[in-house]
C-alpha cells in the first residue's frame, strides 16, 4: 500500500461550503433574524470543515497492473473529532465496462458486518451538531454528498479517537480508551491486509462477470487435472437485471434473502432441445455470502 498526504485545493478559512438549509427564525423585535441565520450558516461552516490535508493510501491487485486499485481518502473533521473515508476506484478499461456500481461504491462498508459507517460513533459530535441545528442523519447526508466518505468505528480506532463502546447494538455510556500502541501495530497491518483481500474479491467478482457475459467460461481450475469429458449444455445467455426485474420474475423467491444492495442476472443454460432459466442474485459481501440461484 502507498500512502501519501495531500493538501486539497481549499483553505479551512476561505471555502465556501454548501452547509444545506438553515431555517429562519421569526423576525425578533429589533429585526436580526437575518443576522441569526447569517451566524448559523458561519457556525455550521465551521463545524463541518474539515483539516485542509488528507492522507490517502493506494492498494494495488498484488500484480504490475496499475490501473486496478483502490484508494483510501482520510480526512479529519477537528470540532466534530473523527476521521471519515472514502475510496476511489481504479479499474482497466476492460473491467470497467463490467463493472456495477455495486461492486465499485463503498468496498469499505463490508469490511465488518456491524460497522457500515451509518452512525457518528465519537462522543461529543452530537452535541456539537446540535449546536448548529443538525441531526446525525443530515450530516452523514452531507459527507456522502461531499464524498467525504463514511466515519467507520475500526478508522477511528486506527487513528487513536475514542468511540462508544457497543453492548447487543445499543450504545453504553462507557467510552472504549484509544488503541494502546501494541495493540495499533497490530491492528493496521490486518486492517491493510483486510482491505486487500475485499478489493481482490471485487475485481476477481468483475472478471467472472465479465466472461459470464460475453459467454467466455473457463471451466478448468489452476493446477487441477482436466475433466475427462465436457459439459453437455452450454450458457447461451447472462444478462443483467434490475431488483424491480428480478423480482417481478421470481415471484415466489425469498425476498428476505434479496435486498436492492444486490447484483441480479438472468442465465440461460441450454442442453440440446430443453433449456433452463437461472435468476442468480449476488450479495455485496461476496465471497463471504454465497450467490443465490432461483432455477
Amino acid at each position: 500500500a502507498q500512502t501519501e498526504t495531500i493538501k486539497s485545493g481549499a483553505s479551512s478559512d476561505t471555502d465556501e461550503i454548501d452547509v444545506g438549509s438553515v431555517t429562519k427564525k421569526r423576525k425578533t423585535h429589533g429585526g436580526n433574524s437575518d443576522l441569526l441565520v447569517d451566524l448559523m450558516q458561519e457556525q455550521r461552516k465551521r463545524v463541518l470543515q474539515p483539516h485542509p490535508l488528507e492522507v490517502r493510501f493506494t492498494i494495488g491487485n498484488g500484480t504490475k497492473n496499475t490501473e486496478e486499485s483502490i484508494a483510501i481518502k482520510l480526512r479529519y473533521f477537528k470540532r466534530l473529532g473523527f476521521v471519515t473515508a472514502a475510496t476511489v476506484v481504479g479499474l482497466g478499461e476492460t473491467e470497467q465496462n463490467f463493472a456495477d456500481a455495486t461492486l465499485t461504491q463503498d468496498v469499505l462498508k463490508y469490511l465488518h458486518d456491524e460497522d457500515v459507517g451509518d452512525t457518528i460513533p465519537v462522543p461529543g459530535a452530537e452535541y456539537e451538531l446540535k449546536n448548529i441545528n443538525m441531526t446525525t442523519k443530515e450530516c452523514l447526508d452531507y459527507l456522502k454528498a461531499k464524498e467525504y466518505g463514511r466515519s467507520y468505528r475500526w478508522l477511528q480506532s486506527m487513528c487513536c479517537i475514542e468511540v462508544f463502546h457497543e453492548v447487543g447494538g445499543d450504545t453504553n455510556a462507557t467510552n472504549t480508551p484509544p488503541t494502546e500502541q501494541p495493540k495499533l501495530q497490530k491492528l493496521i497491518p490486518d486492517l491493510i491486509k483486510s482491505i486487500q483481500q475485499l478489493w481482490n474479491s471485487r475485481l476477481n467478482l468483475i472478471k467472472q462477470i465479465r466472461a459470464l457475459v460475453q459467454k467466455h467460461i473457463d471451466m478448468y481450475l489452476k493446477d487441477q487435472r482436466l475433466p475427462t469429458t465436457r459439459p453437455a449444455c452450454s450458457l447461451v445467455q447472462w444478462t443483467a437485471l434490475t431488483y424491480e426485474e428480478y423480482v417481478a420474475s421470481s415471484p415466489h423467491v425469498d425476498k428476505d434473502l434479496v435486498n436492492g444492495n444486490q447484483l441480479f442476472y438472468r442465465a440461460v443454460v441450454v442442453r440440446g432441445s430443453a433449456k433452463m432459466e437461472c435468476l442468480v442474485s449476488i450479495s455485496s459481501k461476496f465471497p463471504t455470502e454465497s450467490p443465490h440461484w432461483f432455477i
